[in-house]
């Protein structure tokens, strides 16, 4: 392992330990109390508290690295309770790394606010800054730096003391900067603690994962794949394979009824060409196969190892978090098919999954209850198992092999490898046959080109001419012969005779003309000129000839291969003529004939091997299989873990479960210490790749000999554990970076993935893998096909991350009741909720009220229960918390848990689907953000998850479809596409504005909106504003025309405020109103994006909802029933200055 390899290794195991150590709402074990009085010091002023952190150091050492909390904050209580739900009892708002000298004084190197405190976040509510306020802090803020020791005339107590003051106010002003004391003080107090922790204790969730780093740091393991995981630099790129490469390589297939797509396939064999020490990476989008690939490649590698007679490979597949893995897991036991026949299923009793599951020890009780953990082993590694398990095998491999009639295990292995191996030479035969087809059709069209047995016509037609021409130039010869030996001997004695010369050839001449040859000149040049001529016809003859039964033989070679081509795809040519078949619908027909067959077969294979090998093991040890689990050596557990594939190809785990499971046991100095299998398993696959951190997956890449890394960096990203000046100290420190800040160096870094601030395995995949399947996309293999969502969806996703490359399968929405990309706009206020993140109160009760009134509706449709149905989605843990409130308060289990409609922000679903998803952008007019635009991942997952329809439940007017370059306004292009996209719904009252000063009211139909606007118009002093996204002369009632003039006449201020987009296609209609409102005196604006309804007047009236003041019919067809909700009040004040001010800055 090369000497970067080992950097990387130091590097990522500091960034666990200092992200774990760095939690701002979790005191780590271990963690040691000071009073704040000696942390406002900066010296510990205690002896048995220093030599507890000292404890382990060398006796020489004077420093040793610690993290430290300098303030806690205790959570006020209120008659025994928190001000606030959700609130964390204790919070370390700053952190720091430091190191602590043997004196007691501390030397900090950085100050944080913990990542778990600053938004965004994955889950809980609790947030006091957000990380980009804190990034600009860090960016225009110099840190006190404590490694320039010169004293300039200063003692050295004094320069202490100067520098821990500098790095005390460092810390208020970063609290100050962020905006975390506003929320802090509001809850939370002071308390007389600190706390310090050594920097090299791990708390169990690491733990597994650091201890492989410590052992790669101090053993240098050879590690092929970890040195390229590790090589932080692009791989030369290789040229593609040629379509259905490996065409009899790729084995297996995990169902009889759907191939892979032509994507997925080109996967697998590139998967089939990397080398070990080589990192496949493979793009994914959502819905386009990711998990369907990931079950061929195990069926093919299980298929691979059958057919070589060895023991099984060894497949690990890993991700970062417990959904991907479960959803893996789940798959292995549900997705690959059962078959038909006698071959059909599992021969053994009791095994339900192709995958065993390694959950957390804590969690191994609940989930051996559903998947095939640790326990399952236990169970079937048993005497009395093997016994029952190998009778039910016999049954079924003697309904399968009826003449074979035998009582033992071994005879039905040998036949099925038999049938294994006779599969196989039907795959090679089909591939050897078509290589060979496709070079003798190419050699016939290079040869004879396009219509060959034309050619061959025209040249025996050339041959027949050239025949015919010979046979004329042989028999002038001969009449010319015969001429020469009629004439007169004295002809040619006295031929130097002019006269006789003359007559000579005047008579040669005459012969020649009555010939048809009289173009020589003299006689001498008529025999030579004439066998010329024959020696030429003869030599073309014959070149016709040779070309004629080279042409037919190439025909009957190709017709030859054509008839093998016939026979070769007779078992899987079904009703489609063998001439019509081309290898790529051959391999599509493999798929779901000879390759899950092979499957089938391949699976009792195995069951049969293990059978033998169990038996083997409990003669060899008399029964007592406990005593083969307690061999833990290398070879034991490397042989025990190729015994258990046999029943459950692929082990899934998380990473932080991993490293713990592949080590084994070796003896040193009278003790064992581990010993982990590297480069051991021959596949490591890595799911959802986008959102797993490097330092988390990086050491288990030195188990695998290579990998498969399947994700989307146009998903969701991680969770960032710290913060950006945190890593670039611990890159600092191994020589990653240099120390002076060098920004084309971080650039050129940043961009590897290999970053714990900013980076993911996905990325570094990308980066190292050799493959770049399409130029115009990231490198490595790319997935296209999508078949989950309606088109008017995906294709939204796939306009706005994959350049318009996916290909759309399911089709358009049609005959639905919900629009597929549909929107209710919500006219309600973002605020910061009790944990410092947002939320929108009014979305989140019009998202319960919605549900509430539709969920027997939605539960008829899809004969299923609501949290099947809907998922609810939104950018921030406040609002998500808000959320589940509104559905608990009507009656709806809202949350994450089974049963629950599930709510959260897009990590929530992540790899998971729902029919319907709404999105709550929680952000309002009174307070918008970039959030949403800050990255296309976001809307990206949130728009992905939704197979049928995708509702936006918000605010409108912050959504501007002019902004296609946004996330945002690229999405409101999808949803202001169709009128028919808007939703109706009765508006709810806003509980901020209902109080009991200004109470309120509701308008239920046209005649009461008409009534309200009349009054509002003769009450009115100062001025109204109303806001009507459509605007239609004809529409303006002659009753609201006369109190409008009315108010004029007596001063008042009226504005109209219409939307360009919506009267876009009535825009004529539109000028004839603004030019007869502007004839009495009333301003008219034109604003983009105007969905909000509103009326208001004199800062004292306020009416929202949905009712379109000037273009609402108000007869026939057309007319709805609307809603509308009046405020009054002098507290409506701020609320109509902000929606003026929101109307004013969009005007065109």
């Amino acid at each position: 392992m090369s000497a970067l390899s080992l950097k990387y290794a130091r590097y990522w195991r500091n960034s666990l330990l200092d992200a774990d150590n760095g939690k701002g709402t979790a005191l780590p074990s271990g963690s040691v109390p000071c009073s704040l009085s000696q942390m406002d010091e900066g010296i510990i002023d205690n002896a048995d508290l220093i030599a507890r952190l000292f404890q382990d150091e060398e006796v020489d050492a004077e420093t040793v690295e610690v993290t430290i909390r300098p303030f806690v904050y205790k959570s006020i209580l209120h008659h025994g309770k928190t001000t606030g739900a959700g609130l964390p009892g204790e919070i370390y708002p700053v952190i720091s790394n430091a190191v602590l000298y043997r004196s007691g004084h501390l030397y900090p190197v950085n100050a944080i606010i913990p990542r778990d405190l600053l938004e965004p976040l994955d889950t809980g509510s609790f947030s006091i800054a957000e990380l980009s306020t804190l990034d600009r802090f860090a960016t225009i803020t110099q840190f006190p730096d404590f490694s320039n020791t010169a004293l300039n005339g200063k003692t050295k107590a004094e320069w202490f003391n100067n520098k821990w003051e500098d790095y005390r106010h460092y810390c208020h002003e970063m609290l100050k900067f962020t905006g975390a004391y506003e929320i802090i003080d509001e809850r939370y107090e002071l308390i007389d603690v600190s706390y310090l922790i050594k920097e090299d204790i791990a708390s169990d969730m690491i733990k597994s994962i650091t201890q492989l780093y410590a052992d790669i740091i101090k053993n240098n393991p050879l590690s092929p794949l970890f040195s390229t995981f590790t090589s932080a630099k692009q791989s030369a790129t290789r040229e593609t394979l040629q379509p259905n490469a490996f065409f009899s390589k790729r084995l297996g297939h995990s169902g009889n009824q759907f191939c892979l797509a032509e994507a997925q396939r080109d996967a697998l064999s590139h998967l089939t060409a990397i080398k070990d020490g080589e990192i496949l990476a493979v793009n994914g989008p959502a819905g386009t196969g990711k998990t369907t690939l990931l079950l061929s490649v195990v069926a093919s590698t299980w298929v691979q190892a059958a057919i070589r007679g060895e023991h099984p490979e060894v497949i690990l597949a890993a991700s970062t978090n417990n959904q991907a893995v479960t959803n893996i897991i789940d798959a292995f036991g549900k997705d690959f098919s059962t078959g038909d026949g006698v071959f059909a299923g599992r021969w053994l009793p009791n095994v339900k999954s192709f995958g065993a599951y390694l959950p957390s020890v804590r969690s191994e009780a609940d989930m051996s209850n559903k998947y095939q953990t640790r326990k399952f082993f236990e169970t079937v590694e048993s005497a009395d198992y093997v016994n029952t398990a190998e009778s039910h095998f016999i049954e079924r491999a003697k309904l399968a092999f009826p003449d074979t009639g035998k009582d033992t295990v071994k005879p039905y292995v040998d036949q099925l490898h038999a049938l294994i191996m006779q599969k196989y030479e039907l795959l090679s035969r089909i591939e050897h046959t078509w290589l060979h087809l496709t070079a003798a059709r190419k050699l016939v069209v290079t040869e004879l080109g396009d219509h060959p047995e034309s050619t061959v016509s025209e040249r025996k037609r050339d041959l027949s001419e050239i025949t015919n021409l010979l046979n004329n130039f042989e028999k002038m010869k001969d009449d010319w012969e015969d001429y020469l030996a009629r004439e007169p001997i004295w002809y040619s004695l006295l031929s130097w005779i002019p006269p006789i010369k003359s007559k000579r050839s005047l008579l040669a001449k005459r012969f020649l003309k009555a010939s048809g040859h009289d173009q020589y000149s003299t006689i001498e040049q008529v025999l030579p000129d004439m066998e010329k001529k024959i020696r030429l016809a003869k030599d073309n003859a014959n070149k016709l000839k040779s070309s004629i039964e080279q042409a037919e033989q190439m025909l009957s070679d190709l017709s030859a291969l054509e008839s093998s081509w016939g026979v070769a795809v007779k078992p899987i040519a079904q009703n489609v003529p063998s001439g019509k078949l081309t290898i790529a619908m051959c391999d599509e027909l493999t798929d779901i004939t000879i390759r899950f067959e092979l499957f089938l077969l391949t699976t009792h294979y195995w069951e049969g091997r293990w059978l033998l090998e169990m038996s083997a093991l409990i003669n060899q040890y008399k029964g007592d299989l406990a005593a083969e689990k307690r061999k833990t050596g290398r070879s034991s557990t490397q042989h025990r873990w190729h015994r258990r594939m046999m029943l459950t190809p692929c082990v899934v785990s998380t990473f932080h479960m991993l490293p713990k499971e592949m080590k084994a046991s070796r003896n040193k100095a009278e003790n064992y210490a581990d010993d982990y299998l590297y480069d051991f398993a021959s596949l490591l696959i890595v799911d959802e790749a986008g959102q797993v951190l490097p330092e988390v997956a990086g050491a288990s890449f030195s188990l695998a000999k290579k990998a498969m890394v399947i994700g989307d960096t146009k998903q969701i990203e991680p969770i960032w554990s710290i913060t950006k000046q945190v890593d670039m100290g611990n890159l600092t420190k191994e020589g990653l970076l240099p120390s002076e800040y060098d920004e084309v160096k971080y650039d050129k870094l940043n961009k590897t993935g290999v970053m714990a601030s900013s980076g993911s395995v996905m990325l570094i995949a990308q980066n190292v893998t050799p493959y770049h399947y399409d130029v115009d996309l990231a490198r490595g293999m790319y997935l296209f096909e999508h078949r989950r969502c309606y088109n008017e969806i995906i294709g939204y996703c796939d306009e706005l991350c994959y350049s318009n490359k996916l290909i759309l399968k399911r089709g358009p929405s049609a005959g639905n009741e919900l629009p597929a990309m549909g929107y209710l706009h919500i006219d309600g206020i973002c605020q910061s909720s009790n944990g410092g993140s947002r939320k929108n109160e009014l979305e989140a009760e019009t998202i319960a009220a919605w549900l509430m009134e539709n969920k027997s509706r939605l539960e008829k449709k899809y004969g299923n229960t609501l949290d099947k149905i809907v998922g609810v989605v939104t950018p921030f843990s406040g609002q998500k918390n808000a959320i589940i409130s509104a559905c608990k308060a009507v009656g709806i289990a809202a949350g994450g848990k089974v049963g629950e409609v599930t709510v959260g922000t897009v990590h929530a679903l992540q790899g998971a689907e729902r029919l319907v998803v709404i999105f709550s952008p929680t952000y309002s007019k009174h307070n918008d953000g970039k959030f949403i635009d800050s990255s296309q991942s976001m809307l990206n997952v949130a728009v992905s998850r939704a197979k049928d329809n995708f509702l936006v439940f918000g605010d409108m007017d912050i959504f501007d479809p002019k902004q296609k370059h946004l996330p945002r306004g690229l999405l409101a292009s999808y949803l202001f596409k169709e009128e028919s996209n808007r939703l109706n719904f009765r508006p709810l009252p806003r509980r901020d504005l209902k109080c009991e000063k200004s109470g309120f009211s509701q308008l239920v139909n046209a005649e009461e909106h008409d009534l309200f606007l009349v009054e509002t118009l003769n009450a009115s002093k100062k001025d109204v504003h109303i806001v009507t996204p459509w605007l239609s002369l004809h529409s303006i009632q002659k009753e609201v025309m006369t109190a409008m003039v009315s108010a004029i006449q007596r001063g008042v201020s009226i504005t109209v405020y219409t939307d360009e987009l919506f009267n876009k296609d009535r825009q004529s209609m539109m000028l004839e109103a603004i030019e007869a409102l502007k004839e009495k005196g009333i301003q008219t604006l034109i604003v983009k994006n105007v969905h909000s309804k509103n009326v208001m007047s004199d800062d004292y009236t306020h009416c929202v909802g949905s009712f379109n003041w000037f273009s609402a019919a108000r007869h026939g067809q057309f007319k709805n029933y609307e809603i509308s909700i009046v405020y009054r009040g002098s507290e409506m004040l701020k609320e109509i200055e902000a929606v003026k001010n929101a109307l004013l800055q969009r005007a065109v």
